[in-house]
């Protein structure tokens, strides 16, 4: 009888743990998935921002595009350096 009861004890815990084993593994690819998608998404937004700059960039002429460039390097060594000081 103890034998009987260890072997259903023992085989229990077994069950438990591979079901919790499945639903950890389940779980872990639901995140994986989620964050692929974010990470299209972002993609996605990237490339539209792109086409849209690349538009706006391709009616200007080069002293213009040049004073961009200038610009934005310049915003962004002060967003660098105020980062720094923080």
């Amino acid at each position: 009888m103890g034998i009987l009861i260890s072997v259903i004890t023992i085989t229990l815990l077994v069950l438990c743990y591979v079901r919790m084993y499945n639903r950890l593994k389940r779980l872990f690819v639901k995140v994986q998935e989620g964050s692929a998608g974010i990470d299209v998404a972002l993609e996605k937004r990237y490339d539209m921002l792109m086409c849209e700059e690349r538009r706006k960039v391709s009616g200007r002429t080069l002293p213009a595009l040049i004073n961009l460039i200038r610009s934005a390097m310049r915003e962004t060594a002060i967003s660098s350096l105020s980062l720094k000081h923080r």
